[in-house]
Formats: structure tokens, C-alpha cells, sequence
């Protein structure tokens, strides 16, 4: 990998290398989980120059297809074969030996090591026998020059933030030129320019014949870079398109088995009856933090939706986590013009604020607990009586938020790691209404969920909304903010640069807005 973001190679060099005979077959691959066919006889082919796209809405059976491919999991049936003969892996390092690369969208590095560590583990350069470890400091720069990643080699990859640690596992698998590279959801979490590197980075090792597997959530993806979709729906393989011939309607019924009304189209809230001038629900003025955010206000009125956009860095996050009582902070904060201190995740929890965070495997979920405990435990405290819980009252509360939501689950003691990202975000957003809070804060609602349980999740915000709780959405998708807010607000280097109705913004009006800002700031040093 010469350099990343190379112009493309000519179309018909590309169909060329795209005829070529398959480097991977699956054949008939089965795969069964406790309580879940993950898996139904599927058939992918994968030949080399090629990106081919992997869609289907969670729980569909496509990480547990790619896992199959890299090693991570054994098949109970089938058959995997390379340049024509079976192989069989038995471990992931064995399928990365063979060079099959798999970028999955769990962030796998060893947070307590170095980026650099991080970037060369398993396969660091040697001198005589000994780590070279200067040597590997001069290849991590050169490496995080071409990711532009203004970081340190030396720096411990767990301070960092989540999209910049997933560009360094994207980082990572791709210098090794692997014959096939599996990315799964690999632009969830990055912003603009993070996107851009990545596509340019694909096109690059797609150009020089590596495979490329590629599964993503943004619908848009496929179209700009695969010359083929597969489709899986509920484990078995439904469709088999060359993009030339498909449209994103047919991609979205392929992967749902239904007519989905337009995810992101603005429903009319012209019918709603609220009061002439609303007293927030709350309040923010001048909120500081050290390094993250400078004089931040802004208000939320009850049965509002409060969109806040910016950049990756711009201080959406640190806003949130401010508001839950997760990150010191100065200024004031009122709830129903009540002034509360937030020093801690207990007491915003106690002044009524629920937080569902950006990253809600490692912050919203404990993984190894089954869904009813993930779903009641923020409420033993009710539900106990002299320390004793209650199983009944606990399978009331799950029953109902399983029913409210669409939780699918086997059963309600299966784990929450084993459940797709939309069933996760979903048990994240039943747990704390419960809690029936009067602000809910949502990082990054959708990130990684499919199409399908977008629509779920918006009308359940829509709902909350209507019923009279303040919401606050953090987005860095501009068109979920544009389907949901009722007011954008604008950040940029840690201030709020500007505002908009949700009526009157665009794409094109809230991007001018977060640039400027951000140019601004950088002008004056901010």
C-alpha cells in the first residue's frame, strides 16, 4: 500500500479484475447459536479486485458470516475453499497467516499498549533476533501520516477516542496487503474526513487486486464503492445484485422482506399542541470543561428534540457526558427551572436525566448479564424489598419493555453480547425509560443499526417527544438530525457556533455552519 486515497483505476480495468475466478467459495454455510439460526446454507463468492457488498438488517447473519471467514468461528456445516481447494482454519490467526483480514466493528485492540503495539502486534520488526523498535516507531508515523492521524506512536491506544481507535485496527489490517480484507461497519463511527481516507483506502487495495468485503449501515456505501451486493435476511442468503442493477428501495425491501416508509423523511408534527412558550425542561449556561468545552448554553423545552451537529471533536459528546455527571464541568444546569449539581452519574440519574451513550457495548451494556438483567437493573432498587429482588416484578418490567420496543431475543435470559446492535440499543433505551426520566440524552442512537431498527428507534424518539420528555439527540449523521430535531444546534471546538429550526436546515446549511466555526476558532487560537 503505496499511499492511501490513489485515484481510482479505470472502470473496465476494475471489471476486468473482477471477472477473474474467485480466490474464496463458501459452500452450504450453517451456523447455529443457542435459540438462533445465525446462519442457513449460505453461498458467497469472493474474487479478487472486487468489493462486494454484504447487507442485511441486524441479527441477519452477516458478522457471524465473516467471522466464519477470518476464523473466528468454526462452521457447523459447509464448506470454505481458497484458489479451488477446502481449508480449514481453526483460529483467527491462522485465516490472517492466510490472508484474510477482518476489520470487525468491535474495536479489538489491547488498550493498555501503544498505538504503535497496537498497529505492528503479532508481526513487529525484528533485527537480529530483537524487536526493532526503531524501526517500528518509523513505520507507525509513516503509517499514521497516510491515516492522517495526528497521534503519537507512543501514546496508550485506550485514551484515545473510538473513531480513532478504529482507524488504526483499519490501519493495521490493511498494511498487511491481506488477499481478502473484510470491513465490517468500518466508517460507523468516523467523521467526514476519516470516511474519506477509508474509501480512498479501499479503492486503493480493491485497484491492486486485493478482495474486499465490505458490510455497512449506510445505505449509500454500497452504491459509491461495491460492484456486488449480497443480501442476508434471518441467516439465509435472499439476493445476489450488481449494483448497476439496483436501486436503494430494492436493497432496503431485499433486506427487510417489507415495504420500509422513507427512514429519514420528516414526519408532519404541524398536528402537535404545545404551549406558546414552553419553560425549558433544561436549562445550560456557560458549561465549561478542562480542554473540551468553552461557555456552552442552549435549552430544551419539554416535548422538543434538540439536535446537536458538529464534527468528530467538536465537543458533542463531552456535552453528554457533562449533562450525565461523567465529566466535571462549570456553569449551571437547570432542571423545570430548578438549579442541580451533576457531579456525579448518580445524581443526574436522581435529578431525572437518562443518558444512552455512543459507545453502548463498552458504557450503556453489561455484556456477559442476560437482557432482563440488562433491561431491570437500574431499577433493583425498586423492585428489591429488604435487599431480596423480585423475579416477578422483574419479568413484568422485562415483558413490557420487550413488548414496547421490539426486542428480539430467543429468550429473555440469553446475553446482551449476543444480540444484534439494534436489539442492544434498543434494551439501552427501554433500561433508562423505565426510569421515566425527564431529559433523555441519546449519543450516536443509531450507530451501527440497520435500516430497519432506525425506523424502530426514531418512532420510539418521536414518541417519548409527544408525551412530553425533553430529548437531546448527538448525531453526526446530519440526515438523523434533519428526520428527528425540532431545533439544531450547532457545535465546533468546543462552542456552539450557531442554530437552526429544524424546519429550515439542510445538510448544506448546518455543514457551512460547523465549518465556519471550526475556521473561526482556529483563527483565533480557540
Amino acid at each position: 500500500m503505496e499511499q492511501l486515497g490513489t485515484p481510482a483505476a479505470s472502470p473496465r480495468a476494475r471489471a476486468r479484475a473482477a471477472t477473474d475466478e474467485p480466490i474464496i467459495r463458501m459452500q452450504g454455510v450453517s451456523k447455529r447459536f443457542p435459540g438462533v439460526q445465525a446462519l442457513a446454507e449460505v453461498d458467497v463468492e469472493i474474487r479478487p479486485g472486487e468489493t462486494l457488498g454484504l447487507a442485511g438488517e441486524n441479527g441477519s447473519g452477516k458478522s457471524t458470516l465473516v467471522k466464519i471467514l477470518a476464523g473466528r468461528y468454526e462452521p457447523d456445516a459447509g464448506a470454505i475453499l481458497v484458489d479451488g481447494e477446502p481449508v480449514h482454519w481453526g483460529s483467527a490467526a491462522a485465516g490472517l497467516r492466510a490472508g484474510v483480514a477482518l476489520v470487525s466493528q468491535e474495536v479489538l485492540g489491547h488498550p493498555d499498549l501503544s498505538v504503535m503495539e497496537n498497529l505492528f502486534f503479532g508481526h513487529m520488526p525484528r533485527r537480529r533476533g530483537r524487536l526493532d523498535w526503531r524501526a517500528a516507531r518509523r513505520d507507525a508515523v509513516a503509517l499514521l501520516e497516510r491515516l492522517r492521524l495526528d497521534v503519537e506512536p507512543e501514546r496508550r491506544l485506550g485514551t484515545l477516542a473510538l473513531h480513532h481507535q478504529h482507524m488504526i485496527a483499519i490501519g493495521k489490517m490493511a498494511s498487511r496487503a491481506p488477499r481478502v480484507l473484510v470491513l465490517d461497519e468500518p466508517t460507523a463511527s468516523l467523521n467526514l474526513r476519516e470516511v474519506e481516507t477509508v474509501t480512498g483506502m479501499v479503492r486503493e487495495l480493491r485497484d491492486a487486486g486485493t478482495a474486499i468485503v465490505y458490510i455497512t449501515h449506510r445505505l449509500e456505501e454500497y452504491f459509491e464503492l461495491c460492484e456486488r451486493v449480497v443480501v442476508l435476511r434471518d441467516g439465509h442468503r435472499v439476493a445476489d445484485y450488481a449494483v448497476g442493477e439496483l436501486d436503494e428501495p430494492t436493497l432496503i425491501r431485499s433486506m427487510v422482506g417489507r415495504e420500509v416508509a422513507a427512514v429519514f423523511q420528516r414526519p408532519d408534527k404541524s398536528a402537535l399542541v404545545r404551549p406558546a412558550a414552553p419553560a425549558p425542561a433544561l436549562a445550560v449556561r456557560g458549561l465549561s470543561t478542562p480542554r473540551k468545552l468553552r461557555d456552552v448554553s442552549l435549552s430544551v423545552a419539554p416535548g422538543e428534540i434538540l439536535g446537536i451537529a458538529g464534527q468528530a471533536g467538536a465537543g458533542r459528546s463531552s456535552l453528554c457526558r457533562a449533562l450525565a455527571g461523567a465529566l466535571p464541568h462549570s456553569g449551571s444546569v437547570e432542571l423545570d427551572g430548578r438549579t442541580v449539581r451533576l457531579r456525579s452519574p448518580r445524581e443526574a440519574i436522581a435529578a431525572g436525566i437518562g443518558y444512552v451513550p455512543e459507545d453502548r457495548k463498552g458504557q450503556g451494556l453489561v455484556l456477559g448479564r442476560s437482557v432482563q438483567e440488562n433491561l431491570t437493573m437500574p431499577m433493583w432498587s425498586r423492585t428489591s424489598r429488604w435487599g431480596v429482588r423480585s423475579p416477578r416484578r422483574e419479568r413484568e418490567i422485562t415483558r413490557t419493555a420487550v413488548q414496547r420496543f421490539g426486542i428480539r431475543a430467543a429468550s429473555v435470559d440469553v446475553l446482551a453480547g449476543g444480540l444484534s446492535g439494534g436489539n442492544q440499543q434498543k434494551i439501552v433505551l427501554a433500561r433508562w425509560l423505565a426510569r421515566r426520566p425527564r431529559v433523555l440524552l441519546l449519543d450516536e442512537p443509531t450507530r451501527g443499526v440497520d435500516v430497519g431498527a432506525k425506523e424502530e428507534i426514531y418512532r420510539i424518539v418521536d414518541e417519548l417527544a409527544a408525551a412530553g420528555m425533553a430529548v437531546v439527540v448527538c448525531s453526526s449523521e446530519l440526515l438523523e438530525l434533519l428526520r428527528l430535531a425540532d431545533r439544531i444546534v450547532v457545535m465546533a471546538a468546543g462552542r456552539v457556533v450557531g442554530e437552526q429550526g429544524g424546519d429550515e436546515a439542510t445538510e448544506e446549511s448546518i455543514t457551512d455552519m460547523a465549518f465556519n466555526g471550526l475556521q473561526e476558532a482556529t483563527t483565533h487560537g480557540v
